[in-house]
């Protein structure tokens, strides 16, 4: 009887291992890795707080647009890219997200 109980903990270990190692292989986990590791290099090559304080002395929301494009403008290449594919994986992992819940529903 302890082995049949030891051959499914065995065989329920597996499943759950596989089940695990496909979540976190998933390509919304892919995008949410890429993600947190752009976000990372660009919290490391930019002093956040100095661009609030900086944007905090900004008058109106026009100059606030040509702060943020010219603060943009004069970074690193670097930053510039990983800015523009954080947007972009956002936007796409929004775009699973919706589509996800939307045949969830359906």
């Amino acid at each position: 009887m302890t082995s049949n109980e030891e051959l499914k903990k065995n065989i329920m270990r597996r499943v759950y291992v596989t089940h695990t190692l496909r979540e976190l292989a998933s390509p919304l986990a892919v995008k949410l890795y890429i993600f947190v590791l752009l976000i990372w290099q660009v919290l490391m090559r930019v002093s956040v707080p100095d661009v609030f304080a900086n944007a905090s002395n900004v008058g109106d929301l026009s100059s606030l647009k040509f702060f943020v494009l010219t603060a943009f403008a004069k970074t690193e290449l670097l930053v510039q890219v990983s800015v523009a594919i954080t947007l972009g994986l956002i936007f796409w992992m929004f775009k699973d997200i919706l589509r996800h819940n939307h045949t969830r529903v359906a």
